[in-house]
C-alpha cells in the first residue's frame, strides 16, 4: 500500500481570502523623509535582439542571452544590470531552444527581502519551448538554490515541451517546467506548463505500454516561504513537487488556486530524507482531475495516481501545520488509482487537518486503491469532505485508515464500495455526523449496514444513511434534511479557513453546520460579482 515511488527531486499559513495589504508612499517635494531607495530598474529580453539591444523595452530589447550571463547581474544593479528589484519583462514571442537543452531562462542570482528579482510575462503572449528539455534536471527556466525570486506568468506565459511523448517524436524521461530546488522567498504564479510528456493510456494487454517521463514535471521547489498559484499544470508525471531534504528545516509551503490534469501525481511534497521538517503546509482551492493516461501494466506499476501525496515517514521526518482544504479532485482516475488524498506519514504529519475537499470519482474502470482518502497518519481530522464514488464500478474505499486517534466527522459518502476502512490496526477517536448514501458490499469496515457499524463501533450515532439530494454540482438543496443543521459546529478550533465553507460562505457560529464542503444557502445560491470597478470623484 505504501507508495514509494518518488521524482528525483529534493524535497505561507494564507488562506483563499488572505489579506493583501498596500502601502501608500507620500513623497513632498523637497522633503526626504529617511534614506533614500533605489529605484527599480526595468530590463527587456526578446528571443533576439531587437533594435538598439539595450534592454530599455521590447522595441530595443536584449537577446534572452542576456538574461543567462552572469556577468550582467549585480547584487547592486544600476542602468541595465539584473540584480534585487529588477523586473526582467518577456517579451511576446516564442523563444525556441533545440531538444535536450537543459535550462532555457536560468536566474544568474538573487534578489533581497522586499525586492525580489521579477521575471514577468506582462508584455503580450509569451511560449518558452523545446521538442523535449534536458536528460538531466532542467526545463524553460531555472532558478536553483537562489532567494527572493518571483517567476510572473501574468496569465500569459506558456512553458513547455513540443514534442515529447508516447504518440510524439521523443521519449525523454526528464524535464521540469521550472526548475527551483533549494530556492527561498519564491513565488510562482499565473502561468501554464504542458505537455513535458504526454503519456498515452496503458490498457489490457498491456502490451508495449509506454514507461517514459518519469522524471517529468511541471514545477519542483522545495524552499522556505514557497508559494505556487494560479497556474495550469497538465501532461507530467509529477506537476507540482519538492521534497524537504534531510537534516533541514524550512517553513511555508503554499499550493493554491491551481488547475492541474493529466499527471501521474498532481501534488506530492513532504520530506525526503532523515530529520526533514516542514513548518506549516497550505494546499488549498486547486482543481485537480483526470489521471487515466497515466495508467500502466498492473505488473510494472510505475505509475500509480495520487491527487495530493505527502510524504514523511523516515526518522527525525515532521510536518506541523497541515491544512489541506477545499480542493475538486474529480474526472476519470484510471485503473492504476491510488488516492484522491494520501498521506504516507504515520507520526510525521500530526494534527493536519482535510476539510471541505469534493472528491467525485467519475472512473469509467474498476479501481481499488487505498481510498479517495487515504490516512498513513496518526491524529488526522478530516471534517466537512463531500466524497462521490463511481457507483457503476468498484469504486473502492471512501475513508481508508492506517493510522491512530483520527476523527472523522460531518462528511458526505455516496456511491462507493466501503464508506470506512479501518486498515493494519488503524483507530479513530471520533467517528460521527456523516451522511452514508449508496455503500457497496463492504459497508463500514466490513460491517454490511450502517446499524451494525454503530453498534459494533459505539460510533457514528447521529449519522444517517439517506439520500443527501444534492445538485448535480454536489451542493445541498431544501430537502437535503440529511445535511442541514446534522453536521457538528467547529467554530471552538478557531481555524479561519475552516469556518467557512468551499464557496468561502461562512458557517455559522452557534448552531449546527451543514454536512459536507458546502453550507445550506436558502434561496437561490448568489455567487459576488467579479470585475468591478469605482470612479472616484
Amino acid at each position: 500500500m505504501m507508495d514509494r515511488h518518488r521524482a528525483n527531486v529534493g524535497a505561507g499559513s494564507p488562506t483563499r481570502f488572505a489579506a493583501h495589504f498596500s502601502v501608500l508612499v507620500l513623497a513632498l517635494v523637497g522633503l526626504t523623509f529617511g534614506p533614500s531607495v533605489a529605484k527599480a530598474n526595468d530590463v527587456y529580453i526578446a528571443q533576439n535582439a531587437t533594435g538598439s539591444a539595450d534592454g530599455s523595452s521590447c522595441a530595443n530589447a536584449n537577446a534572452y542571452t542576456y538574461f543567462n550571463s552572469s556577468g550582467n547581474w549585480s547584487p547592486t544593479p544600476t542602468g541595465t544590470l539584473i540584480g534585487p528589484g529588477t523586473a526582467v519583462h518577456l517579451c511576446a514571442g516564442t523563444y525556441s531552444f533545440s531538444g535536450g537543452t537543459t535550462c532555457g531562462l536560468t536566474f544568474q542570482g538573487s534578489g533581497s527581502s522586499g525586492r525580489s528579482v521579477t521575471l514577468v510575462a506582462d508584455q503580450g503572449l509569451a511560449t518558452i519551448t523545446a521538442p523535449y528539455w534536458s536528460n538531466v534536471n532542467g526545463g524553460p527556466i531555472c532558478a536553483a538554490g537562489l532567494n527572493y525570486v518571483t517567476i510572473d506568468g501574468q496569465h500569459a506565459l506558456t512553458l513547455q515541451a513540443s514534442a515529447n511523448g508516447s504518440a510524439l517524436a521523443n521519449r525523454q524521461d526528464n524535464g521540469f517546467g521550472i526548475w527551483a530546488l533549494s530556492t527561498n522567498n519564491l513565488t510562482i504564479k499565473d502561468l501554464t506548463i504542458s505537455n513535458i510528456y504526454v503519456k498515452a493510456q496503458c490498457v489490457s494487454p498491456y502490451t508495449g505500454c509506454d514507461e517514459g517521463g518519469q522524471n517529468t514535471g511541471g514545477i519542483a521547489a522545495n524552499g522556505t516561504n514557497v508559494t505556487i498559484s494560479g497556474s495550469t499544470i497538465h501532461d507530467a508525471k509529477w506537476c507540482v513537487t519538492g521534497g524537504v531534504p534531510g537534516n533541514v528545516t524550512i517553513a511555508n509551503r503554499s499550493i493554491h488556486d491551481n488547475a492541474i490534469y493529466n499527471c501521474d501525481h498532481a501534488i506530492a511534497v513532504g520530506v525526503s530524507a532523515v530529520n526533514g521538517v516542514l513548518n506549516g503546509l497550505y494546499i488549498y482551492n486547486n482543481d485537480i482531475h483526470d489521471f487515466v493516461n497515466w495508467d500502466d501494466d498492473p505488473a510494472v506499476n510505475n505509475n500509480h495516481h495520487d491527487g495530493i501525496h505527502i510524504w514523511s515517514y523516515n526518522s527525525g521526518d515532521l510536518i506541523t501545520g497541515g491544512l489541506i482544504y477545499d480542493n475538486y479532485i474529480h474526472g476519470d482516475f484510471g485503473h492504476s488509482f491510488n488516492a484522491a488524498i494520501y498521506t504516507e506519514a504515520q507520526t510525521g504529519l500530526p494534527s493536519a487537518y482535510f476539510f471541505n475537499n469534493v472528491l467525485i470519482d467519475q472512473s469509467t474502470v474498476s479501481h481499488l486503491g487505498c481510498g479517495l482518502i487515504c490516512l498513513i497518519d496518526n491524529d488526522a481530522h478530516v471534517f466537512n469532505n463531500t466524497i462521490n464514488g463511481a457507483a457503476s464500478v468498484d469504486a473502492g474505499t471512501a475513508i481508508n485508515n492506517y493510522g491512530e486517534n483520527v476523527t472523522i466527522e460531518s462528511n458526505i459518502i455516496v456511491g462507493v464500495g466501503q464508506a470506512l476502512g479501518f486498515s493494519g490496526g488503524g483507530a479513530f477517536a471520533t467517528v460521527d455526523y456523516n451522511n452514508y448514501y449508496q455503500i457497496g458490499a463492504k459497508g463500514w469496515n466490513f460491517y454490511g449496514t450502517l446499524a451494525a457499524w454503530q453498534s459494533g463501533c459505539s460510533c457514528d450515532s447521529h449519522s444517517s444513511n439517506t439520500n443527501p439530494n444534492l445538485t448535480p454540482n454536489y451542493r445541498p438543496t431544501s430537502i437535503s434534511s440529511a445535511l442541514i443543521v446534522q453536521g457538528v459546529n467547529l467554530s471552538n478550533l478557531s481555524i479561519p479557513p475552516l469556518n467557512l465553507d468551499m464557496l468561502g460562505v461562512p458557517r455559522p457560529p452557534s448552531t449546527n453546520w451543514t454536512v459536507g464542503a458546502y453550507q445550506y444557502q436558502p434561496g437561490p445560491v448568489l455567487n459576488p460579482p467579479t470585475g468591478l470597478s469605482a470612479l472616484v470623484h
